[in-house]
């Protein structure tokens, strides 16, 4: 699936191998690690620093989305920087469970519980799932922390089919109305009421 895709923020593969044990890959030199790690770093990202990685994310989800792809697994860990704190040449990686939009397989559950849509749960997606898992991604950037929770998986996925969420930490503060709203329009339960990239 790679090998179709060009765009500057998604990894580029340049050669593979598929050995005895071992399946490597030749990419870029990433060097600014994931977006996982910046937000444990820092707690959270400033609003600028999480609009420029939100601004160019929706720039990939679009062009994938154009290409008839779902990636099914949008998260901060898949989200390399190119250099450290340089949030605009963030690449998204692991393509491993992107399917074609009109696949068969898009009757599986794939990801990962913090961000999965709900409709992924109950095995009848598109690609409007991704855009929930970007609601659930910029979430928490912002602050620290995703917007479902639970004590096990199930309790986790219950939460996220419910779908309800709160702006109620501190750092919800000094975050905009306009960057609220934003997340409030992708993490929608209902997928026909959901943005589209």
């Amino acid at each position: 699936m790679l090998e179709k895709l060009s765009h500057p923020n998604i990894v580029k593969v340049y050669e593979y191998y598929d050995e005895n044990r071992f399946f490597s890959m030749i990419c870029d030199l990433h060097e600014g690690g994931d977006v996982l790690a910046a937000v444990i770093e820092n707690v959270r990202l400033k609003e600028a620093q999480a609009k420029a990685l939100i601004s160019t994310l929706v720039g990939v989800i679009q062009y994938i989305h154009g290409q008839n792809i779902i990636h099914r697994d949008i998260k901060p860990d898949n989200c390399l920087l190119k250099q450290r704190g340089e949030y605009s040449t963030m690449v998204l990686v692991d393509f491993g469970t992107a399917i074609s939009n009109t696949a068969s397989e898009a009757k599986y559950m794939v990801g990962t519980a913090e961000y999965i849509a709900p409709e992924v749960i109950d095995s009848n997606y598109d690609t409007k799932c991704d855009m929930w898992s970007l609601g659930c991604l910029t979430y928490m950037v912002l602050c620290g922390l995703p917007p479902f929770a639970g004590n096990t998986e199930a309790a986790l996925l219950s939460a996220v089919k419910k779908g309800e969420f709160e702006f109620d930490l501190k750092c919800w503060t000094e975050v905009s109305p306009a960057a609220k709203d934003f997340i409030k329009r992708l993490i929608v339960v209902d997928p026909a009421v959901r943005m589209s990239a």
